[in-house]
């Protein structure tokens, strides 16, 4: 595997060290598998972590989740590196195969939707499912002229560039399924630890087109490759503040999917607070690290390679995003025990590989219901 596999592994035991040496040297911290809290303690609004962690609780033997989850992002904006760039200073900077791009991204908006069920047959093991539908539309300014269009991979002639003119296109379709299994393995009074062993089914489509060419590695619906998700989390509480933590990984099994390359390796680490501001309503801060590796290989059929989202070396890099949630519980009424969640995320730090659109915003919004 790629470094990210270390990664990973590290940061889950960087994680779990110090949870363990809190607890008293009489006492173990592995308590008999599967034990869940009470009954009252999930009925805690903040007993969820916010709505854009997943994989951050279990269920008794026996119990059902059902839910879904929104998730809307806005890109706008360029980044080389963790510089912010203009559009004119990408029709100037130099492809790595020779010439100047002449097309370039101005915003992108992309829906998820998120069916998300999970079943526990048993104390020690809940298992997830996460269906998911994904809506991406990308606006882009070109420079006059056939760039890039004459061979099959865009290595044609370039004609002399005329003035900028504006485009969009878009995508949508299923994406990739999730399956998981969360596995309780400490439950020590407020504290619990998981395990998840999570993997990604390649049921979105890696062969979207636009105007007979691939388009955007970006804008595929899928990674087109099977994905090992393992990870850890963490949640805590005293009184009305609780606490968690996740370390979360994303593994390609395969060197390449079906359209010719691979997206890089990822590693998710994420730190929340939050307090119970009634038995009802809680409010949560949150601090959400990414770090993902270039795309490995390129398109095998005719794709072009005349602006930065068309290259693989323009994808992947670091992103620290700072959040703020809500969670809700209907405490009366025929939904009660029904949750709504909110979280809205902004990057305070990026640092991209090569050129790429610039995060602005990040929301997550949905629904709960375990019987």
């Amino acid at each position: 595997m790629k470094k990210y596999f270390t990664l990973t592994i590290a940061a889950i035991g960087l994680l779990s060290c110090p949870l363990q040496a809190d607890s008293p040297a009489s006492e173990s911290v592995i308590s008999k598998p599967g034990v869940v809290d009470p009954a009252p303690a999930l009925a805690r609004p903040d007993s969820h972590a916010p709505l854009g962690v997943m994989f951050d609780h279990t269920h008794p033997a026996g119990g059902f989740m059902m839910g879904y989850r929104y998730n809307y992002t806005r890109d706008q904006g360029l980044l080389q590196g963790s510089d912010s760039i203009s559009r004119t200073q990408v029709f100037n900077t130099d492809k790595p195969m020779g010439g100047t791009y002449t097309a370039a991204p101005v915003s992108m908006d992309m829906h998820m939707h998120m069916l998300e069920l999970m079943w526990a047959p048993a104390d020690w093991i809940t298992f997830m499912i996460m269906p998911m539908y994904m809506e991406m539309d990308m606006t882009m300014e070109s420079l006059g002229g056939d760039h890039g269009h004459g061979h099959g991979h865009g290595h044609g002639h370039e004609e002399p560039a005329g003035p900028p003119s504006t485009h969009a296109h878009s995508t949508a379709g299923w994406s990739d399924t999730s399956f998981s299994a969360l596995i309780p393995f400490w439950n020590e009074g407020p504290h619990k630890a998981l395990f998840i062993l999570g993997v990604n089914a390649p049921t979105g489509s890696v062969d979207q087109t636009m105007a007979n060419r691939y388009t955007h590695y970006m804008m595929q619906l899928g990674s087109g490759t099977w994905d090992l998700r393992p990870g850890f989390t963490y949640t805590g509480y005293q009184g009305n503040v609780s606490w968690g933590a996740q370390a979360l990984g994303t593994l390609r099994l395969q060197e390449d999917n079906g359209s010719g390359y691979a997206l890089g390796d990822a590693l998710d680490l994420t730190a929340w607070t939050a307090y119970r501001l009634t038995d009802a309503l809680s409010i949560s801060g949150r601090l959400a690290w990414r770090t993902e590796a270039e795309i490995d290989k390129h398109y095998v059929f005719p794709h072009n390679h005349d602006s930065p989202p068309d290259l693989q070396i323009n994808y992947g890099g670091d992103r620290l995003d700072a959040g703020l949630g809500f969670n809700y519980v209907i405490p009366q009424g025929v939904l009660q025990g029904h949750r709504l969640a909110i979280e809205a995320l902004s990057p305070i730090y990026q640092d991209v590989n090569g050129i790429q659109l610039d995060r602005e915003l990040s929301v997550f919004a949905g629904w709960q219901f375990a019987f």
